[in-house]
């Protein structure tokens, strides 16, 4: 398919409502702030986590429930298989919060952190909190996973885990002792952010990538077997 053909998809796409257009013009201006805060402080204290806050919203498309309501139906009409609507679809809900986290990595460097580990780990969240997200946002309500991980840090905190391991992660990257696997386990899954803190071993951040690969992997096989009541769809 030629690239006017993936415009078209992309544009028949959005009009159909499957992206999240004010979640893309949220991470705008959250870049647009960091600018401004790099500028001002020299390092932007607050971008990366607001942009691994939007992400759950900007992957969540409710792309099933618009397939099944008919509203594909001129492009299944018109030769598009359901893989080139599902890759086209991930490649920008998912897509974009990646390429903004990268865009905002020159403002949150600080010589304490490389880069480099601070980019595989906003990469690594982006990629399990995203995966999850497109995967159950397939269907309505479509931004379930990203309201679920807005109360998910408050219970935390309130429960008194999140302070506790928050403080021991402390601890650990000062060459103390680790969280207990639990607690951290516990923590990462409603705080997905708190891998991003030295303290919190690379391996946790490889494990939360690839569950949101094999989310997406997983909303792959679903979107192309799903029944569509009869619609034109190969």
């Amino acid at each position: 398919m030629n690239a006017g053909a993936h415009l078209s998809i992309s544009r028949f796409l959005s009009r159909a409502g499957t992206y999240s257009r004010g979640t893309e013009a949220v991470l705008l201006l959250v870049l647009a702030y960091g600018v401004v805060e790099w500028a001002l402080i020299d390092r932007s204290e607050t971008v990366l986590y607001m942009i691994l806050f939007a992400t759950p919203f900007a992957a969540g498309t409710g792309l099933l429930t618009i397939a099944r309501e008919g509203q594909l139906d001129l492009l299944f009409g018109a030769g598009v298989t359901r893989e080139a609507i599902w890759r086209q679809t991930v490649l920008r809900a998912v897509g974009v919060p990646l390429v903004a986290c990268l865009a905002a990595m020159p403002m949150v460097y600080a010589p304490s952190q490389p880069v480099f580990e601070v980019a595989g780990r906003a990469v690594a969240i982006v990629l399990f909190t995203g995966g999850v997200a497109f995967a159950t946002g397939l269907r309505n309500p479509r931004f379930a996973a990203g309201v679920a991980w807005i109360f998910a840090p408050l219970m935390l905190v309130v429960s008194g885990t999140g302070m506790r391991v928050l403080a021991q992660l402390q601890i650990a990257g000062n060459g103390g002792a680790s969280p207990p696997m639990q607690d951290l386990l516990l923590a990462t899954l409603a705080f997905p952010g708190i891998l991003l803190d030295p303290g919190a071993h690379a391996l946790y951040a490889v494990a939360a990538a690839t569950i949101g690969v094999v989310a997406i992997a997983v909303s792959r096989v679903v979107f192309l077997r799903a029944e569509l009541s009869g619609k034109r769809s190969v």
